[in-house]
C-alpha cells in the first residue's frame, strides 16, 4: 500500500483550488482508489489527508519532502522538483486557509 501510495502522489500530484467546504477529489490508479484533500497549513507546509485502499493517510509535504502515516506505516519520501512547483503555484502561501483538492492529471 505505502508504495502503491508514493507512486500514486508522484504520478498525479496537480493541485486545483476548490471553495472551502468542496467534497475530496478522488481518482484510480492500478486498480487502487484514492480520495484526498490538499491544503497549507499555518506553516506553510501542505497537507493531504485521505484514504486508499481502505487506509487512512496523512502526509506534510515540506519542500520536497512528504512525511507521514498511512495506515499504521510511517512514509518518508522525496518529490520531483515539479510537483515542488505545482504545489507552490496552486497552494499559495497566502492560501492556509483555502483547502484545495489534489487532481490527477
Amino acid at each position: 500500500m505505502r508504495n502503491a501510495l508514493t507512486a500514486a502522489l508522484l504520478a498525479t500530484a496537480t493541485v486545483v483550488a476548490t471553495p472551502a467546504l468542496a467534497a475530496p477529489h478522488s481518482f484510480d490508479v492500478d486498480g487502487q482508489h484514492y480520495t484526498y484533500v490538499a491544503h497549507r497549513d499555518a506553516k506553510g507546509d501542505v497537507t493531504l489527508r485521505g484514504q486508499a485502499g481502505g487506509d487512512d493517510f496523512n502526509l506534510r509535504v515540506h519542500g520536497d519532502r512528504v512525511n507521514g502515516v498511512v495506515g499504521v506505516s510511517q512514509v518518508s519520501f522525496q518529490i520531483p522538483a515539479h510537483t515542488v512547483e505545482q504545489l507552490a503555484d496552486e497552494v499559495p502561501a497566502d492560501a492556509a486557509a483555502a483547502p484545495a483538492t489534489l487532481a490527477a492529471n
